[in-house]
This record gives C-alpha cells, structure tokens and sequence, in this order.
C-alpha cells in the first residue's frame, strides 16, 4: 500500500505543479490585462491633454486670422452647408433673414461654424458675409436683433468642443455686429453671465434679457435659472434679483421666451434639464441620468 501512496502521492505532486503553473498563467494575464488598461487610460489622458491643447491652440489661430481679416466681404453662394444649434434672425428691416454659426457632426468628427449668411426673403438667394474681428465658432448660443442705430445683431455665449467631442468649450462672450457697416465688435462688459450654452436672449424694450442655460465640463453638468439683463443705452450687465418668496422658475435648458415690449414683459415656457438617478447594480439597461422636461408657462420678469 505504501507504493500505491507513493504513486498517488507523485501524481498528486504533477496536478499540483500544473494548477501551480495555470495560476501562474493566470496571474501573469491579469497582469498583462491590467498593464493595458492602465496603459489605454494614460493614452486617453495624453488624448485629453492634447485635445486641450489642441483646442486652445485652435481658438487662438482663429482670433489671429480674423484680426488679420483685412476689410468686409460679401459674396452670392449656394445655400448653407447642414448644420444644426445655429441661430437664424429676422433682420429688424424685415427683409432678410441673418443665420450665424452652428456645428455639424459627420459620424465621426464635429464641426463648428462661424459664418454670417444673409438671406434675401425677396430675392431667395444667400449671400456670405466675410468681416474683420468675428467671434469664434460656436453653436447653441443665442442671438437677436435690435433695430436701433441703423440696427444691430447681439450675439451670446455658445459651445465649442474638439473634433472628437472630448473637451468642450463654453463661452460668456457677448459680441455686436452693426447691420450698417456688418463689422463685429467684441463688448467688453463686466458682471455678465457666466459661460453657458443652450440659454435664451431676447431683446425687450431698451434691454436684452439671458435666462437659463446649462455649463458642462464632462465631469459635472450644471443647470441655471438666473435672469441677467443687458442695457442696451449704458452697455451695462445687472443680475436680476427677486424678493423672498416670489416664485423662480426651475434651473432649465431649451426653454422657449416670447418678449411682450408694450408691457415690459417677457414670458417663458417650457424647458428641460438633467438630473441623476439612483443605479441598480449590474442593470446594464438603467441610465445615469434622466432627462426631466418642464411644462409650466410664467411670467419671467416685468420692466
């Protein structure tokens, strides 16, 4: 008995090398494995800090190019390449049409736009505008037409991201665009809103009026439901304040506002904004987050 315990006990000792050697195996994939997603998240990192770079190198490429822009320039062209998030206003003449801006994804990559086209309603034809000092490409921002001073177009805040959308810009700029001469100018205004995109701007009166919006840096997203107001005979910025207790509509995005400039009112309606949900554990099916839309109609401000 003691051979066929020793003849156990050698194949015992093989088996025992063998499941030595599978963990050994083993642990040597996992260490690979580990290796690579460690090395796949650096290479990611490195992604995103070029993309950064990259993005803030684009931007000041563009700002040196059009202040080199020598004089504004006008020409007949087909119609606008597809493009969604831009703005199209009425010309306060109520002849023509002003789109500005925009982006374009093709499956792959994203494009920002920057361009001003006119478009005749009489004549049904476009012409692109060319001209010194234009702001930087953008979409979802807002725009609107004032008729005062031979007219005047306000352009505010709007997104950028890179080609990839992995980084994403915000802007609180407000710029000018003078329907007499089409040259752009930046307005250097202090205690605006901070930078937002998918806000809404409307002109009421002597004022412009910028309500909600949302800032995302792909970490945290924030939604507002502040009230600026922009003066247009003092060229000055002012927060609205309300009074304790009175109503304040919900932080939203993509609200609808409708300016009533007989009353000094302006109406808002509408909206939505994004807002975490509790995860079920392995429910690969439930979302991170829930899109949650607003229907209730109120008066936002009186002047």
């Amino acid at each position: 008995s003691a051979g066929v315990w020793y003849g156990m006990g050698k194949r015992d000792s093989k088996a025992a090398k063998a499941k030595r050697a599978e963990r050994r195996g083993k642990g040597a994939l996992k260490t690979e494995e580990k290796t690579a997603k460690g090395e796949q998240k650096q290479k990611r990192r490195d992604a995103n800090r070029q993309d950064d770079e990259d993005l803030e190198k684009v931007l000041k490429e563009f700002a040196a190019m059009q202040a080199d822009e020598a004089k504004v320039g006008e020409q007949a062209v087909p119609p606008p390449s597809p493009r969604a998030n831009g703005s199209l206003t009425l010309h306060p003449s109520g002849n023509e049409l002003l789109l500005f801006g925009g982006e374009h994804f093709d499956g792959k990559k994203n494009t920002f736009y920057n361009e001003l086209y006119r478009y005749s309603i009489k004549r049904n034809d476009w012409r692109l505008v060319t001209s010194k000092r234009a702001p930087p490409p953008r979409s979802s921002h807002q725009a609107a037409a004032v008729p005062t001073g031979g007219g005047s177009l306000f352009v505010f805040g709007g997104e950028f991201s890179s080609a990839n959308q992995s980084q994403f810009y915000h802007y609180r700029d407000l710029w000018c665009l003078d329907l007499a001469t089409y040259v752009w100018e930046q307005v250097q205004a202090k205690n605006g809103p901070s930078a937002r995109s998918g806000h809404r701007m409307v002109h009421c009166r002597d004022r412009l009026l910028v309500f909600g919006g949302f800032f995302d840096n792909l970490r945290d997203v924030k939604y507002y439901n502040d009230a600026h107001v922009f003066d247009l005979s003092l060229y000055q910025w002012h927060k609205l304040v309300t009074a304790p207790g009175d109503p304040v509509p919900q932080p939203r995005s993509g609200c609808s506002l409708a300016a009533d400039p007989a009353a000094g009112a302006v109406f808002l309606y509408g909206g939505y904004y994004k807002k975490k949900v509790a995860m079920q554990q392995f429910d690969s099916h439930k979302d991170k987050a829930a899109v949650e839309e607003l229907s209730e109609t109120g008066v936002l401000c009186r002047h």
